[in-house]
């Protein structure tokens, strides 16, 4: 495994720097992703597409939070939000159920409303149970053009 890990790391390493070696000015830049929120810690950005589909990763600062959150597009215009038993559902796909509060300092937290997704706004999610995203109320939805950049998992 740590095999594996070390082999993958110097590969990211090594493809950066050829990467910028090669587009001067480079756009493209490596992020670390330092929570358990999503399964991958390690990701290439590179600026967002002219269109964001579901299943993008992308970068999204919160004010609620010092560093740019990493998070997944699980909605996009035209989507329904329904909360039923505490849980999200996307246009019937589950995403998870909505925690009370925070588990760092305690905020309570409210479900989002039950609504459809209006264009030019997407709906972010991370799978960890205690993720905070477009889930609550206090998150939201969150215009595209708030974006910062696009993500792509390497490991």
């Amino acid at each position: 495994m740590l095999k594996k890990y070390l082999f993958g790391i110097f590969a990211l390493i090594s493809t950066y720097l050829i990467a910028d070696s090669f587009l001067p000015n480079s756009v493209y830049g490596l992020r670390i992703n330092r929570t358990d929120s999503l399964p991958q810690t390690v990701f290439i950005s590179y600026p967002l597409g002219k269109e964001i589909q579901k299943g993008d990763y992308v970068t999204y600062s919160h004010e609620y939070s010092l560093v740019p959150l990493a998070k997944v597009v699980v909605g996009v215009a035209g989507d329904t939000i329904d909360v039923s038993h505490d849980s999200i559902f996307i246009s019937g796909k589950k995403y998870g159920k909505v925690q009370p509060r925070t588990l760092d300092c305690g905020i309570n937290l409210h479900p989002i409303k039950k609504q459809k997704i209006p264009e030019g706004y997407v709906f972010l999610h991370a799978p960890h149970a205690d993720s905070f995203d477009s889930r609550y109320q206090e998150f939201g939805l969150i215009r595209i053009e708030d974006l910062e950049e696009s993500l792509w998992p390497v490991l």
